[in-house]
């Protein structure tokens, strides 16, 4: 899934095969297999992939895992409540960015 990237987002199985040094048809399979599970879409005019939304929930499944978000989220709320600005917690790795979590500010008198 790492082929991926905003300069690449739709790949063929023979680009994927090429990247991976691995045969077209080992890489069909595991494509329709990520496919199947909802991390990859097929671009049906193109006939080439793309990762889906089941990709992102994996990966913010795996940030939330890492306690970030738990541990920052209460210092967000407090930036939240004296700045009165929605604020946004973000982490980079290798030059991408990747959204964490966010608190927004709340009308007065509204529950949290």
């Amino acid at each position: 899934m790492a082929c991926f990237t905003s300069e690449r987002p739709l790949l063929g199985i023979r680009e994927l095969a090429g990247m991976l040094d691995m045969s077209p048809a080992t890489t069909h399979r595991y494509v329709s297999a990520l496919a199947t599970q909802g991390y990859l879409e097929r671009d049906v005019s193109t006939s080439r992939y793309r990762l889906s939304l089941g990709a992102l929930d994996l990966g913010m499944t795996a940030l939330n895992a890492t306690g970030l978000c738990m541990h920052a989220h209460p210092e967000l709320e407090k930036l939240t409540e004296r700045t009165r600005y929605t604020v946004a917690l973000v982490c980079s790795t290798d030059w991408r960015s990747c959204w964490s979590t966010r608190c927004q500010v709340r009308a007065e008198g509204s529950e949290r």
